[in-house]
């Protein structure tokens, strides 16, 4: 049969879309042809992954058919730098995802947790030498995974060049997420260490009251902090 025959041959990034369209048709219930899969994605080198994130190919498809079919999928290195460069690529606004952007815990779901920090912390830091010219896209599809005082706890200028510029650059997206951000840990910035920043900050928020204020009661918030 069809899935005999593709495990008989070798595995051929190329063919994705075939392979996800079987996965789709029933050959989720096959451990052979399932494991033949992720053994093949295993294989896969960085430039591909790329490229076929970028693309929003079907090399990603697969690995979201195989995720959403509760099949345990584990990528490594090759694929964690490629969605970090991929990442990189949202922030400046060269990538901007949109057919996986409702499953991307599914895109991300392969790489295990250690890996997972390590790509927020990293895409932290890519966000915050952005000087505030994000992306809106970027916080739709990271911004819950960036939302941890852990993670942006560790990235020394957070609150001068990612905080402050988003308030001054009035970057809608970012202060929608900054707001729900706060919200949560409201003390973040008063246990900030670093007062001349936390006072950059507090400035900026001031001077920009009139149009953040426009981001509904939320946004408030950011007014009220210290």
């Amino acid at each position: 049969d069809l899935i005999q025959y593709t495990c008989d041959n070798k595995f051929d990034y190329t063919h994705c879309g075939i392979y996800g369209a079987i996965v789709r048709n029933g050959g989720a219930n096959n451990q052979d042809f399932t494991k033949w899969c992720i053994k093949g994605l295993q294989s896969i080198t960085h430039s591909v992954w790329l490229k076929d994130l970028e693309q929003e190919g079907d090399i990603v498809e697969l690995v979201v058919d195989l995720v959403q079919n509760k099949h345990t999928v584990s990528l490594f290195t090759p694929y964690q730098e490629a969605l970090l460069d991929h990442g990189e690529g949202i922030v400046n606004g060269k990538n901007k995802p949109a057919y996986f952007i409702d499953c991307w815990d599914d895109v991300l779901e392969p790489l295990k947790e250690s890996m997972k920090e390590m790509l927020y912390l990293r895409l932290t830091e890519a966000a915050v030498k952005a000087d505030g010219n994000i992306q809106s896209v970027f916080f739709d599809i990271y911004g819950s995974k960036l939302s941890n005082p852990s993670i942006l706890g560790r990235e020394s200028k957070t609150i001068s060049h990612l905080f402050t510029p988003l308030i001054k650059n009035s970057n809608m997206g970012g202060l929608r997420w900054l707001s729900d951000f706060l919200s949560k840990h409201s003390n973040f910035v008063k246990e900030h260490n670093h007062k001349a920043a936390v006072d950059e900050f507090m400035d900026s928020k001031e001077s920009q009251r009139i149009g953040i204020i426009r981001l509904k009661r939320g946004v408030d918030l950011l007014f009220s902090l210290c």
